[in-house]
């Protein structure tokens, strides 16, 4: 399908130059002329939008066989939402997330909207973990804080750079502290 092929090389080219990049320059790497691009995509608004829909909508698939699986712990599944990442595109490079909150105002509200939706996620989770014992009772708004302020720093391209870290990583550190803790566990 033509339209998947087109967010496909933008994604390529969107890790490669930015969200700054011209349709032309998709247009030549596509093979195909930029009036095939508009007909296909309005505007490169509405091209990145629906890459970002269907990244979110990569992640929701990806999350749900967890979540319907009953073998899979609460802690897994936890630990699955915090650090799931699209795999639709491949990878996506770390400064996008960045551009898109400084350049993009209504895909950064939908990002927000697809975080937010995530969060009543983990709080069923955690209810969940609680009412079985194996989550301790915790203060829910603290621990949201704890969540999107975190996931604001990790999503900083300049904390990810002066770190030397890559977005997944530092997620995967983030969802091991939040799961875990500080502390070293008992000997049992």
């Amino acid at each position: 399908m033509l339209r998947n092929r087109i967010m496909k090389a933008a994604m390529e080219e969107i890790n490669q130059h930015g969200i700054k990049f011209t349709m032309s320059n998709l247009a030549r790497r596509l093979g195909v002329s930029k009036s095939t691009l508009y007909e296909n995509f309005n505007s490169k608004e509405n091209l990145i939008g629906s890459i970002v829909d269907a990244l979110f909508d990569d992640i929701r698939q990806q999350e749900s066989s967890y979540f319907k699986d009953e073998h899979v712990s609460v802690k897994e599944k936890l630990k699955v939402l915090l650090v799931s990442n699209p795999r639709l595109f491949g990878p996506i490079n770390d400064r996008v997330i960045d551009d898109i909150q400084r350049h993009m105002p209504d895909e950064w509200a939908k990002i927000q909207r697809f975080r937010d939706e995530k969060w009543q996620i983990i709080v069923k989770l955690l209810n969940q973990g609680i009412a079985e014992g194996s989550i301790r009772p915790i203060n829910l708004a603290v621990v949201q804080k704890m969540f999107i302020g975190s996931t604001n720093e990790i999503l900083n391209y300049s904390f990810l750079t002066q770190n030397n870290l890559a977005m997944n990583e530092a997620l995967t550190n983030m969802a091991d502290i939040l799961i875990h803790g500080l502390l070293t566990p008992p000997d049992n």
